[in-house]
Parts: C-alpha cells; sequence; structure tokens
C-alpha cells in the first residue's frame, strides 16, 4: 500500500468499504498533528478524515467507531462513514482504559482490565 509521504501509522486500522480508516500523525515542524484517515490503498485517495487523536477502532454496522481524547482524562466514542461530515460524536465522557465488546445489535464498555462491570451499552438503533 502507498501512503502519502510523511504520515505515521499510530494504530491498526480498520476496514470500511472497500477503505481502511487509521489513526495516523503527521509531523509540522516540532510538533505532531493527530488525525483519524482513510485510504483506499494509493497515495491520491489517502485523506484525513478528523483532526482527533484517536485511541482504539472497531468496526459496528456500516461505521467505524473509535474513542479519541477528550476532556480531563476522559475519553469520547466518535463514529464515522468516512467522510468528514460523517463524522460525529456519539458520546463523550467516557473514562480511560475502556474495553470494547460487540455483539450484531449492540456494543458493551467495560471500564478498567476487566471484563467485570459493563458502564455502557449502546444498541444499534440508538447509534
Amino acid at each position: 500500500m502507498k501512503l502519502k509521504s510523511g504520515i505515521r501509522i499510530s494504530d491498526s486500522g480498520v476496514a470500511l468499504g472497500s477503505s481502511l480508516v487509521f489513526s495516523g500523525i503527521t509531523e509540522v515542524g516540532s510538533n505532531n498533528n493527530f488525525n483519524l484517515w482513510i485510504t483506499d490503498g494509493t497515495a491520491a485517495g489517502t485523506k484525513p478524515i478528523a483532526n482527533l487523536r484517536v485511541l482504539k477502532l472497531f468496526n459496528f454496522g456500516n461505521a467505524v467507531y473509535f474513542f479519541a481524547d477528550g476532556k480531563a482524562n476522559q475519553q469520547d466514542l466518535w463514529k464515522t462513514d468516512g467522510t468528514t461530515k460523517g463524522t460525529k460524536l456519539v458520546k463523550a465522557g467516557f473514562g480511560i482504559g475502556n474495553k470494547v465488546a460487540v455483539t450484531p445489535d449492540s456494543f458493551y464498555f467495560f471500564n478498567g482490565a476487566s471484563f467485570g462491570t459493563v458502564t455502557a451499552r449502546i444498541p444499534a438503533r440508538s447509534c
């Protein structure tokens, strides 16, 4: 796969149709810019979707969901259809370190390292 030069992939990507959504870092001077990217595998088809520091990506339904840095040691849940306009905040204020379990009709968030306590369940119809 040939991506635009200067992009470092910071997390494994997730398929969205025939494209790949991934978290990438570009350097501007001495600063790092964190972005959500999409690519069709070509340099011309690789573009940023959102200026967010993405932490985890996963598929659910016809979208890619991800956590991004939020306020004061929180993570926010976002989703994207692969476009800037179709990238939206789903729910703000999750604790750091959530684990995700995906079923055909819902996804569940578990706080911390164990899957002992469900902190949120989001049904497919509410996304």
